[in-house]
């Protein structure tokens, strides 16, 4: 068996953040010698979004169907199974829903496991046994992985001794920056879920139209909030100036020349939307929320704006300052450019390897 044999443990391919960092790492891997196996735990959920290398080995595992706990024990089991094919490899889950079932796979067995921690400790997962459970695989993992230090220190230190801190790599496939007139389009781009706090943006961005009637509003995605946001636009009377046209397959061509990128999350870990706005050089306007992904990239009024979570009035006022003074936001917009190459998907792939 091979010690560059790296398993990836992993609910779905689907739409959502963590699933785009993974196939981007285990794509650079590929390319780099490793021999890399994906196991997919759920594949029912969702239909694939991010590709990977044909020739890269897919795994399903079929024991999850009612969830629960119950089910999480038997997705271990058939883990298990497929882990004693592979002694020496080293095995890597990027979701808090797939970590318990792999530290419970490992036990006994020579695999070294490295598990991750993607968005706030605080706040995900929404159940009191849910963390419990994260927790509880925390202390399996032979390292743990955190993308800010405030997700870092969550923990109790002897979690932290095995922890790093590695941040999302940027899309290499970015379109370059758009030097221009930029459209009268502030965009945003995220799950409608509770997290994104969609509804304090759009009273926000009510008042901008009440200013600069000739703006858009457009948030890219899908998710559970969908109808409450269409019914909360239609009260403000916005049809014509928000839309949700859903998830995207060419967001960056259509984001590119936007006024500005605006997020309005309650929290995060580090959002891969806002990374890619600033690394495709677009103006950005973001809440200072937990965890500390966006003021770890961010600093305030030189590469972007920082506002406050849950204040209308600030995002009404720092979408208006980049309205009201081109010049400074493509400034912003310059510096923000220079990501690109600080978290290169080559830099990132190599901190994960150092682990392993």
């Amino acid at each position: 068996m091979s010690d560059k044999t790296i398993i990836v443990v992993t609910e779905t391919m689907g739409v959502d953040g963590p699933e785009r960092v993974l196939s981007a790492l285990v794509n650079e891997w590929y390319q780099t010698g490793y021999d890399i196996k994906v196991v997919v735990t759920r594949s029912e959920l969702r239909e694939a979004t991010y590709s990977i290398n044909k020739d890269i080995e897919i795994y399903h595992i079929h024991a999850h169907e009612k969830g629960g706990v119950l089910a999480r024990f038997n997705e271990a089991k058939e883990l298990r199974k497929y882990l004693k094919r592979y002694p020496e490899a080293v095995c890597v889950s990027l979701m808090i829903s797939t970590s318990f079932s792999l530290a419970m796979a490992s036990i006994g067995l020579k695999n070294r496991i490295i598990l991750s921690e993607r968005n706030d400790p605080n706040q995900v997962p929404f159940t009191k046994l849910q963390r419990k459970m994260r927790d509880f695989s925390m202390e399996f993992a032979d390292a743990c992985v955190f993308q800010t230090e405030d997700a870092k220190a969550y923990f109790p230190k002897r979690i932290q001794k095995k922890g790093v801190i590695i941040h999302n790599p940027i899309n290499p496939a970015l379109p370059e920056r758009f030097e221009g007139e930029r459209r009268k389009v502030f965009v945003a781009a995220g799950r409608l879920a509770k997290q994104k706090n969609y509804p304090v943006l759009i009273h926000a961005f009510s008042r901008v139209v009440k200013d600069h009637p000739d703006y858009t509003l457009i948030i890219y995605g899908e998710g559970p909030e969908r109808e409450a946001l269409e019914e909360l636009i239609k009260a403000c009377g916005l049809s014509d100036n928000i839309k949700l046209p859903g998830f995207s397959n060419n967001v960056y061509d259509q984001m590119i020349d936007c006024t500005a990128y605006v997020s309005s999350s309650d929290y995060e870990g580090m959002s891969n939307s806002m990374l890619e706005a600033l690394a495709m050089g677009i103006p950005a306007v973001c809440t200072d929320c937990p965890i500390g992904g966006a003021r770890t990239v961010i600093r305030d009024k030189q590469n972007g704006l920082l506002v406050p979570i849950g204040n209308a009035d600030a995002l009404y006022q720092a979408m208006r300052f980049v309205i009201d003074n081109p010049e400074a936001a493509n400034e912003m917009g310059m510096r923000a450019y220079e990501l690109r190459n600080k978290l290169n998907i080559h830099d990132i792939a190599n901190e994960w390897t150092k682990l392993f």
